[in-house]
């Protein structure tokens, strides 16, 4: 049997919203967010290392 109707799937392993919960971003608000590469990269950068690059063999 087919059904037409949305609903969401069933709640799956991951902890992140999925994409029927999600609010997203426009593309005005991307570039808003990081106007340049370097907001971007620096936004990374952060996130990947909150204390800094540090050498993973120390």
């Amino acid at each position: 049997m087919i059904t037409t109707s949305k609903t969401p799937p069933p709640a799956s392993r991951h902890s992140a919203p999925g994409r029927y919960e999600r609010k997203g971003l426009t593309l005005v608000d991307l570039i808003r967010e990081f106007p340049d590469d370097a907001t971007a990269e620096a936004w990374v950068a952060s996130i990947r290392w909150p204390d800094g690059p540090q050498c993973p063999r120390l």
